[in-house]
């Protein structure tokens, strides 16, 4: 019986597999801006968990600090904080970042 070629060795060529691109590979990244330890700790451990990488801001003013620094793909924002509450923060990144909201 006649051994087939495989497609990939066909016209004498192997096939490679494709690198990922660094976009494809690299982590989404989430910042967590909460004073609240308990809640920053659970929401760090739920997403890690799925792959995600965490930064966590314990107050307004340090969550626009860091937002502004590490350009996070997503920002999960508690509104009401000591020194700048999250309706604050919200209105100053709407002027810089394109801003989508949600609640719950």
């Amino acid at each position: 019986m006649a051994k087939r070629a495989k497609p990939e060795e066909q016209e004498g060529k192997i096939a490679e597999a494709e690198e990922p691109s660094p976009e494809a590979t690299k982590k989404k990244r989430i910042l967590l801006v909460d004073d609240d330890p308990e809640i920053v700790e659970a929401l760090r451990y739920a997403l890690e968990t799925r792959g995600y990488e965490i930064l966590v801001a314990r107050d307004g003013n340090q969550g626009l600090v860091m937002a502004e620094r590490e350009d996070p793909d997503l920002v999960i924002l508690d509104m009401m904080m000591p020194k700048r509450s999250g309706f604050l923060v919200l209105e100053r990144l709407r002027r810089t970042h394109a801003v989508l909201c949600g609640s719950s």
